[in-house]
């Protein structure tokens, strides 16, 4: 590959991305928790 021995090896890589935005406040939450002030299963207040 290299005809003589080398001290130094540079490599460049460029990436090209797709860049999406995302909203972080997107989400769907349960029947039970559409309501405030939220009342929890009984299940679920024992853990």
């Amino acid at each position: 590959m290299f005809p003589e021995p080398r001290k130094e090896l540079t490599i460049a890589v460029e990436l090209i991305a797709p860049m999406t935005v995302i909203n972080p406040f997107d989400f769907f939450l349960d029947d039970i928790a559409q309501k405030f002030p939220l009342r929890t299963r009984k299940r679920c207040a024992r853990s």
